[in-house]
């Protein structure tokens, strides 16, 4: 049996590649979604942008819990960011609309 060269290893490599499943797309095409999306209301995510962000340290705990206090918002040592006024889990910019099926049922 004859050793195989570095150029004929490498095209078996290449062979090997070739074969097997073709790897799946990772979003559909854009015409699977379009055949279900038919006689549905047009959706606008709106403006998400922030205006400015600060980082504000604390010395203690104390002073934490004070100043959740004075923004009326939990806080904890654990806190990364928030959104003040608060903004909600959804982050949406207008509350006041929400989805009411053909019953009226929410």
């Amino acid at each position: 049996m004859r050793k195989s060269t570095p150029k004929k290893q490498e095209q078996e490599l290449k062979v090997k590649k070739q074969e097997g499943p073709k790897p799946r797309p990772l979003l559909y095409p854009e015409t699977v979604w379009e055949e279900h999306w038919k006689g549905m209301p047009e959706y606008v995510q709106g403006v998400q942008s922030v205006f400015t962000s600060i980082v504000v340290h604390f010395r203690s705990e104390e002073d934490l819990k004070d100043f959740a206090a004075r923004i009326k918002q939990n806080l904890t040592k654990s806190t990364r960011s928030i959104w003040y006024p608060e903004r909600g889990l959804h982050c949406q910019t207008d509350t006041t609309k929400h989805y009411v099926d053909a019953e009226g049922e929410e």
